[in-house]
């Protein structure tokens, strides 16, 4: 919509204008993921030609994530899919997750790239047992929450 105006006169104009691409590409995540987490990464296709297209999709990602795969897929004319990837997270930090598309004849191609945090999930938790050592007697302790073995050798 455009409006101007000029010595008291005023006039507007409108007129609706596609938005689209030959081939556009739309990867949808959360805000965050959790340390840890298995994710299906929704990856949706838009052929905005009048014709079908295959299209070859590859999704790289860098930093908390780290993954590498690739997918085709034939996208009517005029029309959109989705294809999943899955994603998993193993440690905390920034994470940045580019998806690109590219149609078998070479003319169109597309991208997409995400930065999304990888944040620890929940509340952190302690384990307590009472015990007592023995004066001088070597004695070894289990936390059964995370398998690790203290020993304690006090003399």
């Amino acid at each position: 919509m455009v409006v101007a105006g000029k010595n008291a006169a005023y006039g507007t104009a409108e007129q609706n204008v596609p938005v689209k691409g030959n081939l556009m590409v739309i990867q949808t995540l959360p805000r965050t993921l959790g340390t840890n987490e298995s994710v299906e990464l929704p990856v949706t296709l838009f052929n905005g030609r009048d014709k079908a297209q295959t299209v070859t999709v590859d999704i790289t990602a860098e930093g908390a994530i780290k993954t590498s795969a690739s997918q085709k897929i034939d996208v009517p004319a005029m029309a959109d899919k989705t294809i999943t990837f899955r994603l998993d997270t193993a440690m905390q930090g920034m994470a940045r997750v580019t998806v690109r598309a590219s149609a078998a004849s070479g003319e169109t191609a597309a991208a997409s790239v995400t930065e999304i945090d990888v944040l620890p999930r929940g509340t952190m938790t302690a384990t307590a047992r009472r015990f007592t050592l023995a004066r001088a007697q070597p004695s070894a302790i289990t936390c059964e929450s995370r398998r690790k073995r203290i020993e304690v050798d006090e003399r």
